[in-house]
């Protein structure tokens, strides 16, 4: 997805949310997305359904064995608890 919040097959996600939430799901899971991204999803869609998400920790730039992340797990827990509190 990119930052247009539009897919890789080229859908908008609120396309795919709403066609998701006529099948009725138990939840709408968004995986593998980086913070910034996350972030435009709360801010422009209202998520008015059980969803949940993981963000992609690992930054651009990763070779070989080292991996550095994008967000710190601190970071990562501040977002968690803006989000749900």
């Amino acid at each position: 997805m990119n930052e247009k919040l539009v897919m890789l097959s080229g859908e908008n996600i609120l396309e795919v949310i709403n066609f998701i939430k006529d099948k009725n799901p138990l939840s709408i899971g968004f995986n593998c997305i980086s913070l910034k991204i996350f972030k435009n999803i709360i801010q422009k869609i209202k998520l008015n359904f059980n969803w949940g998400m993981y963000l992609n920790l690992i930054g651009k730039n990763y070779q070989g064995q080292e991996i550095v992340t994008s967000v710190s797990p601190n970071e990562y827990s501040k977002i968690r608890f803006q989000v749900f509190n």
